[in-house]
């Protein structure tokens, strides 16, 4: 039986990263069954759910950034008050995670999302340290 791999994505300016960690799935054909998020995580895992591309939800967001150029602003204001919400209930909900992947964005403020590059870049890295612990994982679910 295949196994079936669920994200769930975080808040914040920092879950721009989210689309580098899709990226790195997307390379390895790491097949994604379902994603949900919160704040800006679910925003990227409903564009990425209907694109199927992460290169795709990456251009979207570019545009839309500077088209409006309020991208920062409107989400700023979500952001600080899911933040306090969101880190306690995140804490308990990744108790019965298989694997978390933390981009080194922790310091990234929403000034900083117009550096979308940026912030991938530590998603796509953060997934890549990760593959072997998440292939190791796979292949003890594979030979249950």
């Amino acid at each position: 039986m295949q196994p079936k791999i669920g994200l769930a994505l975080g808040g914040g300016a920092r879950g721009l990263a989210h689309i580098g960690a899709l990226r790195v799935f997307e390379q390895e054909k790491i097949p994604i069954y379902q994603i949900t998020g919160t704040s800006i995580g679910s925003i990227i895992g409903g564009l990425y759910a209907s694109f199927q591309s992460a290169n795709r939800v990456e251009t979207y967001i570019k545009e839309l950034m500077e088209e409006t150029g309020e991208l920062d602003t409107e989400l700023q204001i979500i952001n600080q008050a899911e933040d306090i919400v969101t880190y306690h209930l995140t804490q308990e909900q990744l108790i019965g995670a298989n694997l978390i992947i933390k981009p080194k964005v922790r310091n990234f403020t929403w000034e900083a999302a117009k550096n979308i590059a940026t912030l991938i870049s530590a998603g796509e890295t953060a997934a890549k340290e990760a593959l072997p612990q998440f292939e190791h994982i796979l292949s003890h679910v594979s030979h249950s």
